[in-house]
This record gives C-alpha cells, sequence and structure tokens, in this order.
C-alpha cells in the first residue's frame, strides 16, 4: 500500500518553479479524460500553477486540482486543463 505525502506549497524550495521531467499521461473518470502530469519530486499543494516544458520544446501551465506522491513519483492533475504558455 502506497502513502501518500503531505503536499509542498509552490513557493517552498521542493516545487521548482518550472517542473523538471514531466511527461503527460490521461486519466478517464466518468467519459471525460484529462491530461494528467507525471515526474519524480515533491507534490504541489492543491491550487498552485505548476509550469513544465515537454519534449516538444513547449511550455504549458495547469493549476492543481489534485497532486498524489507515492514512492517518489508524483501524478498532477489539472483544473480545467493545460494551456500552452508564450
Amino acid at each position: 500500500m502506497t502513502k501518500t505525502k503531505k503536499s509542498a506549497t509552490a513557493a517552498s524550495k521542493s516545487v521548482p518553479e518550472t517542473t523538471k521531467g514531466v511527461t503527460l499521461t490521461r486519466l478517464t473518470q466518468d467519459g471525460v479524460s484529462s491530461p494528467c502530469a507525471l515526474y519524480r519530486g515533491s507534490a504541489p499543494a492543491k491550487g498552485d500553477k505548476i509550469k513544465f516544458k515537454l519534449a516538444n520544446g513547449i511550455t504549458y501551465a495547469g493549476i492543481v486540482a489534485d497532486a498524489t506522491e507515492a514512492d517518489g513519483e508524483v501524478l498532477v492533475e489539472f483544473k480545467n486543463g493545460i494551456q500552452p504558455q508564450k
């Protein structure tokens, strides 16, 4: 059984301004598919905004709806999806 660790705040040093090593996955619930970020590190708090750059070179950002941390890996679900940044 995995344990959920306490979330870090966006202002803390454990959550970088631009999150590194993010890959996207999708979760489907009630027929709705949403993007989720998967990376190694500390979990952000609900309501935090995180930014990440994908392998395609585009930076995205989203507001955290929920984050689960287990064994050093974090799965972040977003409120209203993610948006590309300029």
